[in-house]
């Protein structure tokens, strides 16, 4: 459980370490986190794909 107090830091690390996340994040690097005090964490993550075309890296 997280408080709703909570910061930005502490909220990212707790979410990062949850077996649930690493599960759909699959590994792949986080490339923004949007965060809302006291609402919501919105991970963006780094895929290769992007609507069935290649991004170039």
């Amino acid at each position: 459980m997280i408080p709703v107090d909570a910061d930005e830091v502490f909220v990212r690390e707790k979410a990062l370490a949850d077996e649930r996340v690493r599960h759909f994040t699959g590994g792949k690097p986080l490339r923004k986190a949007i965060y809302v005090p006291k609402r919501l964490l919105n991970l963006v993550i780094w895929t290769i794909y992007y609507w069935g075309r290649t991004q170039k890296e």
